[in-house]
């Protein structure tokens, strides 16, 4: 990323961990993995409307809405909708089954607070797609379930939606067979396949865009495809 787009300074979180302390011990644990995502973060043009499809904390979307810059992001998570009150036992990820699902949608409505353009959706992605027009979104970064037919299903949800020049981008897409997040990488290969959509960016982070085949440039541009099976 430029410089301009390097000088992310995130909101400070203690007025909400003060209210959510299983919040604060979720967040001291895990990792985002914000700066392994600026590479693929960088295809973004700015001044865009993009979507984030699976929010959680809100950790990237702040952190999309600082470097992106776009004129509208919708946040799509169905929180409570999907959990209830609150999240499974995920392990330290949910502070093993004590995070309340509503502490997630207040952090990310205190992080995003101060970004005109955030629009916070609690909603299942592929209803909230659905009700989308066609054509108005220039792109979407998915990171819901990492299940296989879920990744499938939220793609073929999102290409109509998508416009022609516009792209999909994603997390997870480790390409070690059998591995816990193999789904992602063999959902959007499939869907390559399927679908008049080519990879074109699958770093050794895992981080992942396509894009519509049809629509390319006359002069063909490069593929940029670095594979790592370290993860899981």
């Amino acid at each position: 990323m430029d410089a301009e787009r390097d000088t992310f300074q995130p909101i400070d979180m203690a007025e909400i961990y003060k209210k959510h302390n299983s919040l604060k011990k979720v967040e001291a644990v895990i990792n985002p993995r914000l700066k392994e995502r600026d590479a693929i973060l960088s295809l973004i043009p700015t001044a865009s409307v993009g979507a984030e499809i699976g929010v959680f904390t809100g950790m990237l979307s702040e952190y999309l809405l600082d470097k992106v810059k776009p004129t509208k992001l919708y946040l799509v998570d169905p929180w409570s909708k999907l959990h209830g009150e609150r999240f499974p036992n995920f392990g330290a990820y949910s502070d093993h089954g004590k995070l309340q699902t509503a502490a997630a949608l207040n952090a990310v409505r205190f992080r995003v607070k101060r970004f005109p353009a955030a629009e916070i959706v609690q909603e299942f992605s592929q209803k909230w797609l659905a009700e989308q027009p066609d054509h108005s979104l220039d792109w979407v970064y998915l990171d819901a379930s990492h299940k296989y037919e879920n990744t499938m299903n939220e793609l073929l949800a999102i290409e109509p939606k998508l416009k022609p020049d516009g792209m999909i981008l994603g997390d997870d897409a480790w390409t070690k067979r059998g591995g816990r997040h193999y789904g992602v990488f063999r959902a959007i290969t499939d869907f390559c396949k399927q679908r008049p959509f080519e990879l074109f960016r699958l770093d050794q982070y895992a981080q992942w865009a396509i894009r519509p085949i049809e629509n390319l440039q006359p002069q063909p541009r490069s593929v940029v495809r670095v594979v790592s099976t370290s993860r899981p």
